[in-house]
């Protein structure tokens, strides 16, 4: 059930992206500023590495990733089954902004789980979402770290069911453009 209901909603994000009334997706990025990007040079998938994570994969989903991996390696990053970053996606479709739990935390962030989290005093974007929301999460395995985040929110209209290819490729690649590249030095060590 868990599953159809991420697929429904990947679907529903990748078209807000492009819709022909609707407005542009905004960007949000979190980056760990004691973190150094650059030491790492290999990655793969959250899904592939937690074992019953990933009981299938959608349309959308494999989508994503295809844009994902273009993403990094174009940057220097070699995919690696013994990954030194790990990449999470989450979707989320709503209608309004998240409710907030006592203390002024949203559960939002609950798909993350007790598997990763940012480090003390890193703070963390919520905003209010009108349809879709795409969080990329990159991840230090070893350290259980979230190191960089990227987050799409977008409104969805029917154009997108369209050009579902093309919109997840616009905004995996708009949100990678605040992703760090290796030097050449670094990608071919």
């Amino acid at each position: 059930m868990r599953r159809s209901v991420l697929c429904a909603a990947l679907l529903m994000f990748a078209m807000s992206a492009i819709g022909g009334c609707a407005s542009s997706p905004q960007y949000f990025y979190n980056v760990d500023s004691a973190a150094n990007l650059a030491n790492y040079r290999t990655f793969g998938f959250f899904d592939e590495r937690e074992p019953g994570m990933a009981a299938y994969q959608s349309v959308a989903h494999r989508h994503l990733k295809s844009a994902i991996v273009r993403e990094l390696l174009a940057r220097g990053y070699r995919r690696s089954e013994q990954p030194e970053l790990l990449v999470n996606i989450h979707v989320q479709r709503r209608d309004q902004a998240p409710a907030a739990r006592e203390g002024g935390g949203s559960d939002y962030y609950t798909y993350r789980g007790d598997h990763y989290a940012w480090r003390a005093g890193v703070p963390t974007v919520a905003s209010d979402y009108s349809d879709g929301t795409l969080n990329i999460d990159v991840i230090d395995p070893a350290s259980r770290a979230l190191l960089w985040e990227g987050i799409a929110v977008g409104s969805v209209s029917q154009r997108m069911y369209e050009s579902l290819e093309a919109t997840i490729d616009s905004v995996v690649a708009k949100l990678f453009e605040r992703f760090p590249k290796q030097s050449p030095s670094q990608a071919s060590t």
